[in-house]
């Protein structure tokens, strides 16, 4: 298998910042839930992929916007979802 980290933007802040270039929206508790189902059906979907299905994943980075805008729980279910869809080493960097 070929191995390699995984990065996933969560695109929400507090505010927009006039400096920051990165992709971000202006949080809300609806906005954030849809995304992160979506997010999860897009994961879905590339879990067969020729290259994708075959990776073992070493690290699971996230960035955004501001991440920790999620509650502990919201990325407790994200990282568990994310990992029974692609394949992770036994102990990856989160």
């Amino acid at each position: 298998m070929k191995k390699a980290g995984l990065y996933i933007h969560i695109p929400f802040c507090r505010k927009k910042c006039d400096y920051c270039d990165f992709y971000s929206e202006v949080s809300g508790k609806n906005i954030i839930e849809n995304f992160l189902d979506s997010a999860l059906k897009e994961i879905q979907f590339y879990k067969n992929h020729p290259v994708y299905g075959t990776t073992s994943f070493h690290t699971l980075f996230f960035g955004g916007g501001t991440p920790s805008l999620l509650s502990p729980e919201k990325i407790e279910y994200f990282i568990r979802a994310v990992r029974k869809i692609f394949h992770f080493v036994n102990k990856p960097e989160i």
